[in-house]
């Protein structure tokens, strides 16, 4: 069964492809990285991501009624979203096992589709998109 691995945080996300029954074998490679996305946008600053300063209505002060930071990182769970069912539709993987932390993991499940959806065979709350391939692996041994 073609198994795909999302690894993902608020501004960077790793696709790898496995076969389970190789995670748990000694021999070979066990993940091959299929595809890296990166969002810089949300590792700016709300700052850096407004082009000016708030405008005063009043005596009070007009608000944006969305964080920035906030919205781009929906930004990116969008794109990892349309990203995955793209390559679903293509028929490159049967399975998904999606690992991130648990507020991105929220914004990505708030728009997966359905169809998506049904293929998500295990999902881990936790941010390991800077461990190495093989820790990464001992990770995943440990919920499969």
């Amino acid at each position: 069964m073609k198994t795909w691995i999302l690894v993902a945080s608020s501004n960077q996300a790793k696709i790898y492809n496995t076969n389970k029954t190789t995670l748990f074998n000694g021999n070979g490679k066990k993940l091959h990285l299929v595809k890296e996305l990166a969002h810089s946008e949300s590792r700016l600053r709300d700052i850096d991501l407004t082009s000016d300063r708030q405008g005063q209505f009043g005596s009070g002060t007009f608000q944006s009624p969305t964080d920035p930071k906030k919205h781009q990182e929906e930004v990116f769970a969008i794109e990892i979203v349309r990203n995955l069912s793209k390559s679903h539709a293509e028929n490159l993987f049967e399975e998904l096992i999606f690992i991130a932390p648990a507020a991105f993991m929220g914004m990505i499940n708030k728009h997966m589709p359905h169809e998506l959806d049904r293929v998500v065979n295990l999902r881990i709350e936790k941010d390991y998109i800077k461990c190495p391939e093989q820790e990464l692996v001992e990770h995943l041994q440990k919920f499969l």
